[in-house]
């Protein structure tokens, strides 16, 4: 367990470091540093030192792969549907373990990996690298105290205005028969602004297909994505409503803060208008434990009777 923690920790502040400049972010984008996760857990059982450590940590990085981000992910039609491997996690994970078996088995070289003008930020695209934030408060504060779960089975970005968009219908009671259209404003809406999913994943990262289904009030499992779901002749209703608009200010925030910014207006047939600007993490709501639970016992309920599930809950809690 220490190991894994460790892992999460250097990797997600070698990470938050190497955050590209919005100009750069825009064009250029990725997580190529997720080698060195598996790489230090590894390392740590290994038993490594320091100079192996930097040796891993060099055949690691070499082994990451490209920043190909906005080759698949936004409306690229030569590239749908989307590809289903997402960045490749598995790929670099594979290859931080090897790097530390390498490193264990005597390879040598490949120091620095982190360091200089030609370090590893800009081979994986950045123009930049906040170095103190690798090390600032390291061993007094950990980033895994932060982490977040996913509540709503899609891509982060569309977590701020699914909740605010549950929140709206819950405090409207909105019909969305009654729905004349749909105004969203945000960051990377040339990302995640497909009105059209033509597979799971396209869905996955679609905002309007998580906005639609939430209006429609959609159960959060696995049949939100099934072939019947992405066919159906209300969401594809919800979805022809919709009108977008990039706010590329909102990118900026995301790349320089950190800051997810949306804002969504429903318009009914009857000229009602029900507004909400939300930005996390600002308006992130804290977890909730109960909704936590009710969400494994849903998933695990498509796989297993109830007693079986309860049983698993049971040990996991315990």
């Amino acid at each position: 367990m220490t190991s894994i923690n460790l892992g999460f920790e250097i990797v997600s502040r070698i990470g938050v470091a190497m955050q590209p400049s919005p100009e750069r972010g825009s064009k250029v984008w990725g997580e190529q540093y997720h080698p060195f996760a598996s790489a230090v857990t590894v390392s740590k059982l290994l038993k490594l030192d320091s100079d192996q450590i930097n040796v891993a940590f060099g055949i690691a990085g070499t082994y990451a792969t490209v920043p190909s981000v906005y080759k698949y992910f936004g409306l690229v039609e030569e590239t749908r549907p989307m590809r289903e491997v997402k960045l490749g996690w598995g790929w670099m994970s594979m290859a931080g373990t090897v790097a530390a078996q390498s490193a264990h088995k005597g390879f040598k070289g490949g120091h620095g990996i982190l360091d200089g003008e030609q370090g590893f930020y800009i081979m994986a695209g950045s123009d930049k690298c906040d170095f103190n934030k690798i090390t600032k408060d390291l061993g007094e504060t950990w980033v895994i105290n932060n982490t977040e779960y996913k509540i709503h089975p899609s891509i982060a970005w569309n977590h701020p205005l699914f909740d605010a968009t549950r929140k709206l219908v819950k405090k409207y009671k909105i019909n969305p028969e009654a729905i004349e259209k749909i105004n969203i404003s945000g960051m990377a809406m040339n990302l995640i602004g497909d009105k059209n999913p033509r597979s799971v994943v396209d869905a996955q990262f679609s905002l309007p297909y998580t906005v639609a289904t939430t209006l429609l009030s959609e159960p959060l499992s696995p049949d939100l994505y099934c072939d019947n779901k992405l066919s159906d002749p209300k969401v594809k209703n919800l979805l022809s409503r919709m009108n977008l608009n990039h706010d590329k200010a909102a990118d900026a925030d995301f790349f320089s803060h950190q800051k997810m910014r949306f804002s969504i207006e429903v318009v009914t047939k009857n000229k009602n208008n029900f507004k909400s600007n939300v930005e996390w993490p600002k308006d992130q709501p804290a977890t909730d434990k109960n909704i936590l639970e009710k969400k494994f016992r849903l998933l695990a309920g498509t796989y297993f009777d109830n007693e079986r599930v309860e049983e698993i809950f049971q040990r996991l809690i315990n």
